[in-house]
């Protein structure tokens, strides 16, 4: 069986702007032999302080992952922070696989992909 996917696009108001935010939620069902189920959430956003961002959120044998992708000038602060975000994870009771972040590469007409730069925090 095909695994449940959803595609939404929402808006946000950001300070005096609204913004487009673009969500993929994707389940996935256990079968005999199959991993066990689990989720993923990714949103994409782009904001003129930031730049782009896009973070996935994936559940898997009750074991979280977070992956961020962000801009240069942001992956900098975006490090610092990733230490204090893993140990509120970990202290709400959470069990965590990994927190990373990787940077976005401009290319050309404005699209973003993320290159091989990362920090990854595996717990």
């Amino acid at each position: 069986p095909e695994k449940p996917k959803w595609f939404a696009t929402l808006p946000l108001e950001c300070g005096e702007e609204i913004i487009e935010i673009e969500v993929e939620i994707e389940g996935s069902r256990r079968r005999p032999g199959d991993e066990p189920s689990g989720w993923k959430f990714e949103f994409l956003l782009e904001l003129k302080s930031l730049g782009p961002v896009r973070v996935s959120v994936e559940m898997r044998n009750g074991r979280l992952g977070i992956d961020f992708s962000v801009t240069a000038s942001i992956n900098e602060r975006l490090d610092g922070a990733l230490p204090i975000l893993r140990d509120r994870l970990l202290a709400s009771g959470l069990q965590l696989d990994h927190v990373s972040t990787s940077v976005f590469k401009a290319e050309s007409e404005g699209e973003s992909r993320a290159s091989q730069v990362r920090l990854d925090i595996s717990v």
